[in-house]
């Protein structure tokens, strides 16, 4: 893996040999301006990851493969349990009558 820009930017191995080639991942950010930049959230990379681990503990389980699909499920549910109370503080404390729709995350 290499860090373009660390916390948003990242080139990911696609091979066991150096290449200049791999998986290019940019994560949603705000730019220099404070304009959105879309891109790809925690939450969707850590759904991803826990859908890999399920279906690996599926196929053939083992015991850190069961212990590691845990934690990611924990990470995931504190990831959303951070957005939800990071929308609910912003709509309580903007003021400015627009609200942003904060969903519960789920267990």
């Amino acid at each position: 893996m290499q860090i373009l820009r660390p916390g948003i930017e990242y080139l990911l191995d696609t091979s066991h040999k150096p290449t200049p080639e791999g998986f290019h991942v940019t994560f949603c950010h705000k730019d220099v301006e404070g304009r959105f930049v879309n891109g790809i959230t925690s939450e969707e990379v850590m759904k991803m990851m826990v859908n890999r681990y399920q279906h690996l503990v599926n196929k053939d389980p083992s015991t850190e493969n069961i212990q590691a699909l845990l934690f990611m499920k924990r990470a995931y549910e504190a990831i959303t349990s951070r957005n939800y109370n990071k929308i609910k503080n912003r709509n309580e404390h903007s003021g400015n009558g627009v609200s942003v729709q904060a969903t519960e995350p789920k267990s």
